[in-house]
């Protein structure tokens, strides 16, 4: 049986993981069209001599929007290796929430401790 904290824990859990994937997302976007333009997503890959995509920006998963903090230059004031790190570790904590695997309490305190961590930092990108 399925205690009624766990319950509250994974919707805790799915409500911060949704937060920091949408708000990474949104970002990066804001980020990216200020830097290249609206047409950034065809744009910014042939200017950093990048392949291009082969999936719209809104179907790729969690970990393949990280690269975008690391191979493109407008996020060098974001991107502090700290906040890599977070976002590293959310991969596996995500992918559980994802399938509904339930986290355990050192799992719960790593995603509040990242995602105040992240939060944080987009927050004082001031694209918002």
């Amino acid at each position: 049986m399925i205690s009624d904290t766990e319950i509250e824990l994974m919707k805790e859990s799915y409500s911060l993981i949704y937060k920091v994937e949408n708000m990474l997302r949104l970002n990066i976007r804001l980020e990216m069209e200020s830097f290249y333009g609206l047409n950034w997503y065809n744009v910014a890959p042939r200017q950093e001599r990048l392949p291009s995509y082969k999936r719209s920006f809104q179907r790729l998963y969690f970990h393949e929007l990280i690269p975008f903090l690391v191979v493109y230059p407008c996020f060098r004031k974001f991107a502090s290796e700290d906040i890599i790190f977070s976002l590293r570790q959310l991969i596996p904590l995500r992918n559980k929430i994802a399938h509904n695997v339930c986290l355990n309490t050192t799992e719960y305190n790593l995603l509040c401790k990242n995602y105040k961590n992240i939060k944080l930092a987009l927050d004082n990108l001031n694209l918002l």
